[in-house]
């Protein structure tokens, strides 16, 4: 298993012990609620939803680059008007979240 988080500590010469993965933010944040393990997450998960498991939230010692999101469907439902205005709203929530929502978040932390 390697990632992001992976790169840039092999960039640095240094590198982690990954005991277990999960495949989703929320999962992780459960599965090390309780115990000695770290998770990385992103910071607006992390920001929401790190209290309600027990856990502190805090900045990684390295910058991490942002990662893109995107949406899948099956093409078969793609026309449904019920899952076309979920893709839009989704897709309206994301653009309000912009670079402006960002640095406003970042200068909260």
């Amino acid at each position: 298993m390697s990632g992001i988080v992976d790169k840039i500590l092999a960039g640095q010469g240094r590198s982690r012990r990954v005991v277990v993965a999960v495949p989703y933010f929320l999962a992780a944040l459960a599965t090390v609620a309780g115990s000695a393990l770290i998770a990385t997450v992103p910071r607006r998960i992390a920001l929401c939803h790190a209290a309600g498991y027990g856990l502190a939230a805090m900045e990684p010692p390295m910058p991490i680059r942002r990662f893109p999101v995107g949406m899948a469907w099956n093409r078969r439902a793609g026309g449904d008007p019920a899952v076309v205005w979920l893709r839009e709203a989704l897709a309206r929530a994301a653009a309000a979240l912009g670079p402006a929502a960002i640095a406003d978040e970042a200068a909260r932390s």
